[in-house]
């Protein structure tokens, strides 16, 4: 139980030193009541708050509470013991004493300035201090000192002022950078003209097309030219090519009349073989007619006998 009541103090005093500027020496102002628990608690203030809250402390009360303590009579004799031990801080209460809860409260005006840690048993004193951000508080429960979570107030508190923080930043980087963009200064750089990181990189994206398009149109007038040099070409190789076609012609008629009586004596002697074939099988179909002819009476005139 004990390890994990510090695990809970550890986790509430980082929040209110990250956020709040909580540290050492912690100063835990005391009134009648907290004392009073003490006493019947039998708790050694000065030896277990350094143990539970892990550092370095310093008891502290004001007049008020002990002028308090001092009027309430014999009941809260060992509490006012336990308070004139601690050190007494100023209030503004210099001739006028108001209640120890008053006074307390008053310490802890404007934002806490000096970072003190309410330490009662009063609940209505708990209730306003909850309501003021950034005081830590705490209590005894069963003989066991206890470092109270942030209020609501608290948290919601910081969360404004994280908000804030980063609006304010959002806010000046703004205008540092409208800043630079019109007086074209770079504070990094004084006396170099600059522009706006978004502005440079358009112009260099506009260059860089521009740059772009007129290699494109490079290549295509380079490529019309060509194209236009070699239609001139061809033209003038038109005749010429024209002339060697006609030669070429020429030249195959003269050698297929040539080649053309040769043509004919080859017609005629294939036509004379042709009709030569067809007699011989003429003939021999003929031939093998009259085998079978001369098979058949044969084979008849045994047939009558």
């Amino acid at each position: 139980m004990k390890i994990t009541r510090q695990k809970h103090a550890k986790k509430h005093l980082g929040f209110f030193r990250n956020n709040f500027g909580v540290r050492e020496p912690y100063q835990i102002l005391l009134d009648g009541t907290f004392c009073q628990a003490a006493l019947r608690g039998r708790i050694q203030l000065r030896e277990q708050l350094p143990r539970y809250l892990m550092g370095e402390t310093q008891l502290c009360t004001t007049r008020c509470v002990l002028k308090e303590l001092e009027t309430l009579g014999k009941d809260l004799y060992g509490a006012k013991l336990i308070a004139q031990k601690c050190q007494v801080r100023n209030c503004p209460h210099f001739k006028n004493a108001v209640s120890g809860s008053d006074c307390l409260l008053s310490m802890v005006e404007e934002g806490n300035p000096h970072h003190y840690f309410v330490a009662t048993q009063d609940q209505n004193l708990s209730m306003k201090v909850k309501k003021k951000p950034g005081v830590p508080l705490m209590f005894i429960i069963q003989n066991t000192m206890v470092l109270d979570k942030p209020s609501s107030k608290t948290t919601h508190t910081q969360d404004l002022k994280d908000v804030t923080d980063s609006v304010s930043y959002e806010n000046g980087r703004s205008r540092k950078s409208a800043a630079a963009t019109s007086n074209g200064v770079d504070n990094k750089n004084k006396g170099q003209l600059t522009k706006h990181p978004l502005a440079q990189r358009a112009v260099e994206r506009r260059g860089h097309e521009a740059k772009i398009k007129m290699e494109m149109e490079q290549v295509l007038e380079i490529k019309a030219k060509g194209g236009v040099q070699n239609l001139e070409d061809s033209e003038a190789e038109l005749p010429q090519h024209h002339g060697q076609n006609e030669e070429r012609l020429e030249a195959q008629h003269k050698e297929g009349e040539g080649k053309w009586p040769w043509f004919e004596e080859e017609r005629l002697i294939g036509k004379l073989s042709n009709v030569s074939l067809e007699q011989q099988n003429s003939l021999g179909t003929l031939a093998k007619n009259r085998e079978k002819g001369t098979i058949f009476s044969t084979l008849l005139t045994s047939s009558y006998l």
